[in-house]
């Protein structure tokens, strides 16, 4: 099969016509390949451009169970493996950094940093970052002007539920960690959060670029009624833990701080309390999206706002009534955060409650989907054509 020229008949009042519709059987389009056609379909100009059509591609028809069809182009365009970028002395290195972890993301392979000046240090020093921070590009080539990185691997990658898994018990170790600091217990530099932290961002980056890559792998029809891919939870799922992980070094660096302050005892024993339950509600808001149920997650969202509402207690009683006139500025700023960040990690530990949710509902779904109504009638067989239908274009 493949697309035809728009055609140039009008609608009823002289107007293109909106939307893809059958046309009836006729002679008369015109087809680069001049193929005759038993019947046609009229498709929008729109829908060519946007998936970088021409007249003449050739495009795939598959009948689907309850007997629609389903038109897609033949063969996807392939994203490009090489992404090339310019540096120079005046532009910013983060920027460039940005841009190639952005270009990483995406499912680029070679990276490429020119810059025609010559190389400066602080370029390569970038270059290096990019290839830590992300743990699989390694620098081949470099030479006055231009370095060189490539991916080194094999390409095999765990599955999601198990680099997700990962991901969770990082960010956990991290929390914990960070907590430890609130009653002095905290071991070494809470600087040293931060290497742990890159850990994590490392391993959102490779679910990220996981899931463009097996997008854009799968085969055609891999698609079935019923049965929809889901691309968005497993993004969400890793971000909302990369922020957890965020505010736990925020957290062990504030925590730190204060337990170097005399404060009162119910104020240490409040905070390790309340912290301990964020790490719980945490431990119960990753559970229920391994295992999504309805039920589970709209508590585990009522205790969310119950965990919020505290926060707003603690702050007030605090920081409002009375116990920050004991404690030096510095220390009120401290506690603040401390308590801050916490409340964060619940809020970001509320949206994997809410992924939770939406894959529940989303089963739900696709079983409805699934299952024929009671007083379905008896499906119609359809008469199939003998021959491909050729496709058309409105205007």
């Amino acid at each position: 099969m493949t697309a035809t020229k728009p055609r140039t008949d009008r609608g009823p009042q002289g107007g293109p016509r909106s939307g893809p519709s059958a046309a009836a059987p006729t002679d008369d389009r015109t087809s680069l390949d001049s193929r005759r056609a038993d019947a046609g379909i009229l498709l929008s100009p729109e829908w060519i451009r946007d998936r970088g059509l021409a007249a003449g591609e050739p495009l795939e028809v598959e009948e689907l169970p309850d007997g629609s069809l389903l038109l897609r182009p033949a063969a996807a365009s392939a994203r490009p493996a090489t992404f090339t970028v310019p540096a120079a002395s005046d532009r910013s290195d983060e920027h460039l950094f940005r841009e190639l972890v952005a270009a990483y993301l995406g499912g680029a392979t070679t990276f490429t940093i020119v810059e025609p000046g010559g190389l400066r240090p602080e370029t390569r020093q970038v270059a290096l970052t990019f290839s830590e921070r992300t743990g699989t590009p390694q620098v081949v080539s470099e030479d006055d002007q231009v370095l060189v990185l490539e991916e080194r691997t094999d390409g095999s990658v765990a599955p999601l539920p198990e680099l997700l898994r990962r991901m969770y018990r990082a960010v956990r170790q991290i929390q914990q960690s960070a907590g430890a600091f609130l009653d002095g217990a905290g071991v070494g530099d809470p600087a040293g959060l931060v290497a742990r932290d890159d850990e994590v961002d490392r391993q959102a980056w490779s679910i990220e670029r996981s899931l463009v890559l097996r997008l854009e792998d799968r085969p055609a029809g891999a698609d079935r009624p019923g049965v929809r891919p889901d691309p968005i939870s497993p993004i969400l799922i890793a971000r909302a833990l990369e922020r957890t992980a965020d505010h736990a070094v925020v957290l062990g660096e504030h925590a730190a701080r204060l337990s170097e302050c005399s404060i009162p005892a119910s104020v240490r024993s409040s905070l390790r309390a309340f912290h301990r339950q964020a790490l719980d509600f945490l431990d119960s808001a990753f559970a229920v999206t391994e295992s999504p149920d309805v039920r589970r997650a709209n508590e585990l969202l009522d205790t969310g706002a119950a965990l919020h509402a505290a926060h707003r207690s603690l702050s007030e009683s605090f920081l409002v009534h009375g116990t920050s006139s004991d404690l030096s500025p510095l220390a009120s700023a401290d506690l603040g955060l401390v308590l801050q960040s916490i409340d964060r990690t619940v809020a970001y530990a509320e949206d994997l409650v809410e992924v939770g949710l939406d894959r529940a509902v989303a089963t739900q779904l696709a079983d409805s989907a699934n299952v024929p109504p009671l007083d379905a009638p008896p499906k119609r067989r359809r008469t199939r054509a003998a021959r491909s239908p050729a496709i058309a274009a409105a205007p």
